[in-house]
């Protein structure tokens, strides 16, 4: 299980003993309820949470979570409701974080700003390994909306998308093979220009599709954000794909050396991963109080809710795509 005491920065845990308040919590007590809106982050101290989902038959319990387990990020990240209903289970202690007054510190401190999208990102990828080992046990399919694909660069800066193309290299792979194997290594951050392919999880002998990935989405995050530096999960090219490869250890000694370049990528990423996980939980039938509260907004990206922030996607995204063309054209 993911610890985000043993995480987070060190920017973060100071401000967290000053801010954060601590509270004993009886067994039983609802901290999160799924389709109402909060404004509250959580870090279990002592004892334990079980957080489960609405879905047609009886509740879904996704995880058991223990000392040092966070909760209630991907509200926080998206401005949505939030997927699950988290209830403390016996001897609980929490702190609870004021969104808006952490939002205000770290629109202060970009170094703080840095270590929490970081933390939220960290955990996130950490989450999504567990759930794409179990959403099998519930029908449906993997469908990932087209119109994802672009929240990455709806966080980016047109300096970052210059810096993406000046130091990553254009790789380009046939449809039908792999690009990424489960279990092996991986050396680069992908951004996927051209194409779509499918990304499946092999799990007791069984490969099960888990998601798709379209034009304008990364591969390889979740090995950049720690747990291990392979693959979670193979990528088989549907057609012909056009790539950005960026080696991580660039991309981390930049992430490391200007804070606000890392609080816009680990945002980025965090965001990302928040939205594959809940179109994941809703393509399977799960999160129906959220999707029923939100109505049809369940279905739309954020960056769609936002013209202008869906605009500015799309016109890096293209900014990319053609410095990659000419850099490649140039060699």
């Amino acid at each position: 299980m993911f610890n985000a005491y043993a995480a987070m920065g060190e920017q973060l845990r100071p401000w967290l003993r000053t801010h954060a308040r601590l509270r004993q919590v009886p067994e039983g007590s609802v901290l999160v309820r799924e389709g109402v809106q909060d404004n509250v982050l959580f870090l279990v101290e002592q004892g334990s949470v079980q957080v489960r989902t609405a879905s047609p038959g009886e509740p879904a319990t996704l995880a058991e979570l223990g000392s040092g387990a966070l909760f209630g990020e991907m509200a926080f990240l998206e401005g949505r409701l939030p997927v699950a209903t988290v209830v403390a289970g016996p001897g609980c202690e929490l702190r609870e974080v004021d969104e808006d007054q952490l939002a205000a510190a770290m629109d202060a401190d970009p170094l703080l700003e840095r270590d929490v999208y970081q933390l939220l990102a960290r955990k996130l990828a950490s989450q999504l390994r567990h759930q794409n080992t179990i959403v099998h046990r519930w029908p449906g399919v993997n469908a990932t909306p087209a119109n994802q694909a672009l929240t990455l660069f709806a966080y980016l800066s047109e300096g970052d998308i210059d810096w993406l193309a000046a130091n990553g290299h254009e790789s380009r792979l046939p449809g039908g093979e792999l690009l990424l194997e489960q279990g092996e290594p991986v050396p680069d951050l992908l951004i996927l220009l051209h194409g779509s392919a499918r990304v499946m999880l092999r799990q007791n002998d069984r490969t099960t599709t888990v998601g798709q990935v379209h034009g304008g989405e990364m591969l390889g995050e979740m090995s950049l954000l720690g747990g291990s530096d392979k693959a979670s999960a193979s990528v088989l090219a549907e057609d012909s794909l056009t790539l950005l490869r960026l080696p991580k250890d660039r991309l981390r000694s930049r992430l490391a050396a200007d804070a606000l370049v890392g609080a816009r990528f680990f945002r980025a990423m965090a965001i990302v991963l928040s939205r594959w996980s809940r179109n994941q939980l809703l393509s399977h039938g799960l999160a129906e109080e959220a999707r029923l509260a939100e109505g049809d907004a369940a279905e739309v990206d954020a960056a769609e809710v936002d013209g202008q922030l869906r605009q500015a996607a799309e016109q890096r995204f293209a900014r990319l795509r053609r410095l990659v063309l000419e850099r490649a054209q140039e060699r």
